[in-house]
């Protein structure tokens, strides 16, 4: 039988100045291309064609609706944890606390420690999925891998773990 939730969070980037940055590389192009396509004035002579440009466009169209539709969801069961960071991942990865050698919620640096934020590799084997913010899960496994997973409502995450009747909490 699967195990009942006993916390859920979405997380989606909602971060002010990324979304400044994409409103307002998108308004410039965007307009750009309406003057040049619609009005025929060419920025200069060395710009691309109409069709080009709106293959560029629409390029630019599809990464910005992929900042809007990218979560990461993260479910605690009392069995484990479960993570998708969709579109990425279409079904859920578990990670079971019997796997699990040590579990801390609490603070980190995402530009230091990861390099940002998002699907995150780094060269000393650490692994971050993270949306936003400087709170996360920091898991340890048995097998001496790491992985971090963000979280916005770390209090709720610590509260919820203390009922699954595992060690750390």
């Amino acid at each position: 039988m699967e195990a009942e939730t006993l916390f859920f969070e979405r997380q989606y980037f909602r971060q002010k100045a990324l979304w400044l940055i994409l409103a307002g590389v998108n308004i410039y192009v965007l307009y750009g291309t309406f003057q040049q396509v619609f009005q025929g004035i060419k920025v200069d002579e060395d710009s691309m064609s109409n069709s080009h440009l709106l293959i560029s466009n629409s390029l630019l169209l599809l990464i910005t609706l992929l900042f809007a539709i990218t979560h990461l969801d993260t479910i605690v069961k009392k069995d484990g944890i479960c993570i998708r960071f969709f579109p990425f991942q279409l079904s859920f990865k578990k990670y079971p606390f019997n796997t699990i050698s040590s579990l801390i919620v609490g603070g980190y640096d995402p530009i230091s420690e990861y390099g940002g934020w998002g699907f995150r590799f780094t060269f000393t084997g650490k692994k971050a999925i993270n949306i936003s913010g400087d709170q996360g899960i920091k898991i340890e496994f048995k097998n001496g891998k790491n992985l971090l997973i963000g979280t916005n409502q770390p209090q709720a995450v610590i509260e919820t773990l203390r009922k699954t009747d595992q060690p750390w909490y």
